[in-house]
């Protein structure tokens, strides 16, 4: 913030060819289509093997085919546990052990057993015996979603939103590792039954390939299957990177939701629900700076729609302890909740927005007067006539809130509380509340920021004052972060950038977020109170209350550091300020 409107607003201190499957849907050497006829592993057991590797595994029939290799449904003797079976028999490696079709064979099976996750299928194990290499992976019971597509066309919109959460979520694990899968489609996603729902496991990552290689393809060809394969894709293979496979996701997803081949992407055959077209529209965009940063990212876009039609795997309305990193537990307004290591809490994985605030306003009735601290030309300055709902520029229902002070984020928390607890969503010592500034400390770790160490940030970080701010708005006097621009120049919807290692959104950005304390002096650096001035006094620790995390119009690399705070008095209502939710006491 300029020193001029720091000022300001600071006197406020005061391989398988599928059947049916388009052409070109070749599977890679891991690829196996597994439709269940029987219940193993007794079904297993009710007959005798047609043979046997090593001591431990048992193999019965044939269950799926590629170029290279059988797949076959077995039995691990030792756990007593059903699994398929990627035998690559021994005349088909004719090169030794430099063979190709080996040396490929043996990567992808160590690539997918780098990746443990429950929506992608796991290797247990991989072995050599006389009749050649084998590897064990988990038996998925269900078949593949091109399978799934051939019987029914499509899938009912919140199916299809579950299954694609778990692709993301799955191939998030493969991103972060620098694998970029390439062959997304269909026919390499496998639906297993997990009570009255389907789980999406991905296979086939028989053409992924690490961000630091280069010798998947001498020539560049296009892997991969044409209608689901990026346009740069097409090509050049060896050089694409990871917003290739959201491009994909956005085919597939497409795909699910209309049950139309996905030749091209027609808006119109897209079912009417907020945000669900420019969702796919930019996943399938054809430049690659175009589409979503990652597939966290999309994964924010996903959330954030309406709660009927989320197709989440939050936990919505049972226990809250079940929740954790991957099954976030969802609230009554569909807020989602996390735990964060270091605290008893569960986090709100984004700030509170204007549809929650709203919803609360609604039931009670609740003012906060129409004036607050907005931003114009002339600077921050307090004024008449805005709000929450008016903050001086479009918000959409998916912001932050902005314009509340601490007293309008205790009043939604007491309301919120006292709402569950008679719905019996709540147990009597449950409540809701802000953030203390240690758990705020647990949430955004040790790192200089809450993206990492480097300054500017990279780009995807979070919505602070880059150069995409200046406008008719921005005071000549204030600044902008040099070397970064985000897509907002105000708030953005929650979760548009970059998740925490944590799984929270926006601990960096978008809007400075309310904590339950005090500010005391001692709390920043005696460095960081000299060469910022209001912090120095405290007012002896009761004056004004501790907000985190930076805003949009952030641009001082002081004010983004993870270890600092701010504070105004409790009364203060500024278009940056919000606030996060943390649910604590029992559950």
């Amino acid at each position: 913030m300029c020193p001029q409107c720091r000022a300001e607003l600071s006197a406020t201190h005061s391989g398988t060819v599928l059947a049916g499957a388009p052409e070109g849907e070749a599977g890679s050497l891991l690829e196996h289509s597994l439709e269940v006829r029987e219940d193993p592993p007794a079904a297993a057991r009710s007959r005798r093997p047609r043979a046997r590797l090593t001591d431990r595994y048992d193999l019965y029939e044939e269950i799926g085919r590629g170029g290279f290799g059988i797949v076959h449904r077995g039995l691990d003797r030792e756990l007593d546990r059903v699994v398929a079976i990627k035998w690559l028999p021994a005349e088909r490696v004719r090169g030794g052990e430099e063979d190709p079709v080996l040396q490929r064979f043996l990567r992808e099976s160590k690539l997918i057993a780098s990746l443990n996750h429950k929506n992608i299928v796991q290797v247990y194990d991989l072995a050599q015996d006389e009749r050649g290499w084998y590897i064990v992976m988990e038996y998925v019971r269900g078949g593949t979603l091109r399978e799934r597509l051939k019987r029914e066309r499509k899938l009912g919109l919140e199916e299809a939103l579950r299954v694609m959460r778990g692709m993301c979520e799955g191939l998030g694990l493969a991103h972060r590792k620098n694998l970029v899968h390439r062959d997304l489609k269909p026919a390499n996603v496998l639906l297993a039954p997990d009570g009255d729902v389907w789980v999406a496991k991905i296979v086939d990552f028989g053409l992924a390939r690490s961000g630091e290689e280069n010798d998947v393809s001498s020539s560049g060809a296009a892997l991969g299957t044409p209608v689901y394969r990026a346009p740069e894709q097409r090509r050049n293979a060896k050089h694409v990177n990871h917003t290739a496979d959201i491009f994909s996701l956005g085919k597939m997803l497409y795909e699910m939701v209309t049950g139309d081949y996905p030749e091209s992407v027609d808006p119109e055959s897209i079912p009417a629900v907020a945000n669900l077209s420019r969702i796919i529209l930019k996943c399938t965009k054809n430049e690659p700076a175009e589409r979503y940063f990652s597939v966290d990212e999309l994964l924010a876009d996903l959330d954030a729609l309406p709660a009927k039609a989320a197709g989440g795997a939050a936990e919505r309305g049972k226990d809250p302890r079940v929740a954790s990193r991957d099954r976030p537990w969802e609230n009554s307004l569909g807020m989602r909740m996390v735990p964060v290591p270091g605290t008893s809490a569960l986090f709100c994985l984004w700030p509170t927005r204007v549809q929650d605030f709203e919803t609360f306003v609604k039931a009670t009735g609740h003012a906060t007067g129409r004036a607050m601290w907005v931003l114009a030309a002339d600077g921050w300055k307090h004024r008449r006539g805005f709000d929450w709902r008016d903050p001086g520029f479009a918000q959409g229902p998916t912001h932050p809130v902005v314009g509340v002070n601490w007293e309008d984020a205790q009043a939604f928390c007491r309301w919120l509380t006292d709402s569950e607890r008679s719905m019996g969503q709540l147990g009597p010592e449950a409540r809701y509340r802000l953030p203390t500034d240690a758990e705020w400390s647990a949430a955004v770790g040790r790192s200089k920021y809450p993206w990492g160490d480097a300054w500017p940030p990279p780009a995807g970080s979070g919505n602070f004052a880059g150069g995409e701010a200046r406008d008719a708005e921005w005071p000549m006097l204030c600044g902008v972060i040099h070397g970064y621009e985000d897509e907002h120049a105000r708030t953005s919807p929650v979760g548009s950038y970059r998740a925490h290692p944590s799984g929270l959104f926006d601990l960096g950005g978008n809007v400075w977020e309310w904590c339950e304390d005090w500010y005391r002096s001692e709390m920043n650096t005696e460095e960081l109170r000299q060469r910022n001035q209001p912090l120095r006094d405290d007012g002896g620790g009761q004056a004004y209350r501790v907000f985190r995390g930076g805003s949009w119009f952030t641009d001082q690399s002081d004010s983004l550091l993870s270890a600092f705070r701010d504070c105004h008095a409790p009364d203060v209502r500024g278009a940056n300020l919000g606030f996060r939710v943390v649910l604590v006491g029992g559950f």
